[in-house]
């Protein structure tokens, strides 16, 4: 089965920042409901609208959140997506929508 576009992208990401950022730790956030045994359903991760990528940044001796939403080019976040990203940024954390390596990178080097 081969990986799609979006998750190949991801992993690059992943990647680099793990080769370019010391103080940066980056998690794919899986979310996903299965079912149960038992029949039952069960809803695993963050809430809708949460980034594929969070983490942590060390600045200034402080842990930041970190949010990315990672895009194909061309393609565009939804609205609770930007609510996501919108309200780590308002709370002080690190937030965007990214199509690149190179721009997930800048992120978290500005």
């Amino acid at each position: 089965m081969a990986v799609q576009k979006e998750t190949r992208l991801q992993n690059e990401i992943r990647l680099a920042i793990s080769e370019s950022i010391a103080d940066c730790v980056i998690f794919r956030n899986s979310v996903g409901t299965f079912k149960t045994s038992d029949g039952k359903f069960v809803t695993a991760g963050l809430p809708p609208g949460s980034a594929d990528l969070i983490g942590i940044q060390c600045r200034a001796g402080k842990g930041l959140f970190v949010a990315l939403e990672v895009k194909l080019p061309g393609q565009k976040p939804r609205a609770d997506q930007l609510a996501f990203l919108n309200r780590v940024r308002d709370l002080g954390g690190i937030a965007g929508v990214v199509t690149s390596v190179e721009e997930a990178l800048q992120i978290l080097r500005t």
